[in-house]
């Protein structure tokens, strides 16, 4: 909606943003021929970046109990897809910390832009 008043609060960064991620997940959606939009898909790339870390830290052969354990101290750097990094404990599997950002139309510039920029709130 192009209202100047309308704000939106996000824990994802736009990709009106731009940032490397974004352009990452833009072309490996073009190479896989992917029907969805590549806004559509920040929550399945950072499960994956989630997945990919606690593989990694688990190593070869990873079973089950190895895996959870790695995922236990699982920690990734989200490259501004997020505020900060998903953290996991033995205990939180969610997050320790979320991050959100404020969006607002800038009628003047007619785009998107940023009111207020990441504001990290602890989970409890």
């Amino acid at each position: 909606m192009k209202d100047g008043r309308l704000f939106v609060i996000g824990a994802n960064s736009l990709f009106k943003d731009n940032l490397p991620v974004h352009r990452e997940i833009t072309e490996q959606l073009k190479q896989a021929s992917s029907q969805y939009p590549a806004e559509q898909m920040t929550e399945g790339w950072i499960g994956g970046m989630v997945l990919e870390a606690a593989l990694k830290t688990a190593g070869a052969p990873a079973d089950a109990g190895k895996l959870r354990a790695t995922m236990e101290t699982v920690k990734v750097d989200t490259r501004g897809l997020r505020g900060g990094p998903i953290e996991w404990s033995k205990d939180n599997h969610f997050r320790a910390r979320q991050f959100y950002r404020v969006y607002r139309w800038d009628e003047d510039k007619s785009t998107i832009v940023q009111a207020k920029d990441w504001v990290p709130y602890d989970v409890k």
